[in-house]
């Protein structure tokens, strides 16, 4: 019996309904929870800094860089691992290629000097200040993107830019005056780093796909920090 045009119509409304994404899984509410999770990351460390004091019955701050970073890189690793096959990720490391190699090592020494840069920022400088610099990383990224990649931007992106460049200096001025301390520095580094992180890393990302490459890079992560843990 043959299919009439009435069920061709419902298995196409069935389908197109399965592959349209819902509302929280959309790209614009995706975009505002990265963000928003990005923006409280600041406030969050210098929370848990202050708290630290106070944990440690042995004296000093329980809470290091070195135990944050190592909870907080193998904490995304895990989640990755949770969603993915374990196959999935093998055959990610597998097909690298040499340059893939290279790219992913680089990402991964970026991925570990960057939040360091950011956690004695936090120590050095006020969390506005840390928030304000942290939104030259896109900045950062288009200039990279150019210079690394060939990419041309528009005038109506290099004039966006500008102003975000003028904002951050009216803020850090209204702030600090003319005053721009050690953990300033600090923060544009780490965000020159979250930069630089996205851009090293698109090699290693387009051989082995988002969940293997996320998996990877913070796992080195987590090991390096925490193998400093232990030393320090």
């Amino acid at each position: 019996m043959r299919p009439t045009s009435s069920d061709l119509s419902d298995t196409q409304h069935a389908s197109s309904a399965k592959q349209s994404p819902s509302f929280w899984t959309s790209g614009p509410v995706s975009v505002i929870a990265a963000y928003s999770l990005f923006s409280l990351s600041a406030p969050l460390t210098k929370f848990l800094m202050m708290r630290g004091d106070g944990l440690n019955q042995t004296g000093g701050n329980a809470i290091s860089f070195c135990n944050l970073l190592f909870l907080g890189n193998l904490s995304a690793a895990l989640l990755v691992l949770s969603l993915s096959r374990p196959t999935q990720l093998r055959a990610g490391l597998v097909q690298l290629s040499g340059r893939g190699w290279g790219s992913l090592i680089a990402t991964s020494l970026l991925a570990i000097a960057t939040p360091m840069c950011f956690f004695y920022a936090i120590k050095q400088t006020s969390v506005a200040n840390v928030i304000f610099i942290s939104r030259a990383g896109p900045i950062f990224y288009a200039v990279g993107g150019t210079w690394m990649m060939g990419k041309q931007m528009h005038r109506n992106q290099i004039t966006g830019y500008a102003f975000i460049a003028i904002a951050i200096m009216v803020a850090l001025t209204i702030g600090n005056g003319l005053n721009f301390r050690i953990g300033d520095g600090l923060a544009l580094l780490a965000a020159l780093g979250a930069a630089f992180v996205s851009l090293t890393g698109k090699a290693a990302l387009d051989d082995m796909g988002l969940k293997p490459f996320v998996f990877s890079r913070n796992l080195i992560a987590a090991v390096a920090f925490g193998v400093l843990a232990l030393i320090s």
